[in-house]
């Protein structure tokens, strides 16, 4: 069975996520057995959206990578609700941009950041 037919990305699902540094370092010591299920359920969560049923010790370190996988795709969501709206505004220009305060010599804005300029 062609199991790439049946995937499409919608704004519920998307076609990856990102796999981090600390997931490999946390995975790393732990027996294969381990290891694997805290990936499959990694993997399904992130694509299927299905809650794992493991014991204590796998849970932990599922639940940490969880929160991650939430977080990216929250982001996600919103990046993509921010792009069917157009995007972000644009920049304005510089004869456009509006000064800190008209008048205001580099001096005085140091002095108002408590920056002091070296002499």
């Amino acid at each position: 069975m062609d199991h790439q037919n049946e995937w499409q990305e919608t704004p519920e699902k998307k076609s990856g996520f990102l796999f981090l540094p600390s997931y490999f370092e946390a995975l790393r010591g732990l027996p294969p057995s381990d290891r694997h299920a805290i990936l499959d359920a990694m993997i399904f969560y992130a694509f299927e959206d299905q809650q794992p049923r493991m014991n204590p010790r796998r849970m932990s370190v599922f639940l940490v990578v969880r929160a991650n996988i939430d977080a990216s795709r929250e982001r996600y969501r919103r990046m993509s609700a921010n792009g069917r709206k157009g995007g972000r505004p644009r920049k304005e220009r510089a004869s456009e941009a509006r000064p800190a305060e008209c008048g205001d010599t580099i001096f005085e804005l140091c002095d108002k950041l408590s920056y002091h300029l070296p002499e």
